[in-house]
């Protein structure tokens, strides 16, 4: 790869991996991020890129509240996934929380949620 980058494009590569240190984004999620939305194919700005990764890798903040409501809520909705756990099928967690996340509207942090379930479902 590095062969077909300009120098300008290894310098701006550069810019952005140092900025989004600052940023607190590991050089995995930024190299991850551009190349799971194919950025080396695009031209954009670093500033534009970085704030595309922070839409991506920010959680929203959630009251414990709301999200135990709205574990319980989805745990009543999906009561089949509630058995499969049960039952010793933990890969369900993964469908439960796609199910609180969309419930929320909100993008919260997965291993918060996981705990916030396993704590209904025992």
């Amino acid at each position: 790869l590095a062969s077909t980058v300009s120098l300008y494009h290894q310098v701006e590569l550069r810019d952005l991996f140092e900025k989004g240190k600052s940023e607190n984004f590991s050089s995995d999620q930024i190299a991850g991020f551009m190349v799971n939305r194919k950025l080396y194919e695009k031209i954009q700005p670093v500033e534009t890129i970085l704030e595309n990764i922070k839409k991506e890798y920010t959680k929203d903040e959630v009251d414990p509240k709301e999200l135990e409501s709205a574990v319980s809520a989805v745990l009543q909705e999906q009561p089949k996934a509630v058995a499969n756990y049960k039952a010793g099928k933990t890969q369900v967690i993964g469908f439960l929380i796609g199910m609180v996340s969309k419930k929320l509207g909100k993008k919260v942090d997965p291993t918060t949620m996981v705990e916030a379930i396993k704590k209904k479902l025992v």
